[in-house]
């Protein structure tokens, strides 16, 4: 797995999964706690809205929505523009034409750390990883 002195604090894309598994304390999302320090630390609009949907359809109270809204206080939140728009078809495209799909949520996430030059730390490697351009982090990888 990339050492966190090999980004030189470049920032980090968190996951969706990522991010819950570390609200949860699910050792899962500890691969990312050595790059805390040394880098910026952003999440993608899509998975601020994951993460709501998420809520929503089970049910949190608002108390627990707080403490959500309290964790994403942590992190940039990083918006679309014009070029992740761009960068969404061009992600979509490309795994097509490498025969593997990509949902739409998968794909902003993906554009988003594209668009702003953030490595994606994820435990669904799978998900993206034949993207070109894009550094990935996570378990298992090199």
């Amino acid at each position: 797995m990339t050492a966190p002195e090999q980004l030189n604090g470049s920032p980090i894309l968190i996951d969706t999964d990522v991010l819950c598994f570390m609200l949860r304390g699910d050792s899962r999302g500890d691969f990312v706690r050595p790059f805390i320090l040394n880098s910026t630390l952003s999440m993608s609009f899509m998975s601020v809205a994951e993460l709501y949907y998420g809520a929503y359809i089970d049910g949190w109270g608002a108390a627990r929505i707080v403490r959500l809204e309290n964790s994403l206080k942590s992190y940039a939140i990083l918006q679309y523009d014009y070029l992740t728009c761009q960068l969404w078809g061009q992600v979509k495209a490309q795994r097509q034409a490498h025969g593997h799909e990509i949902g739409h949520a998968d794909a902003w996430i993906a554009a988003t750390a594209l668009r702003h030059n953030c490595a994606l730390a994820t435990n669904n490697s799978r998900d993206f990883d034949d993207i070109e351009g894009l550094l990935l982090l996570g378990p298992g990888l090199p």
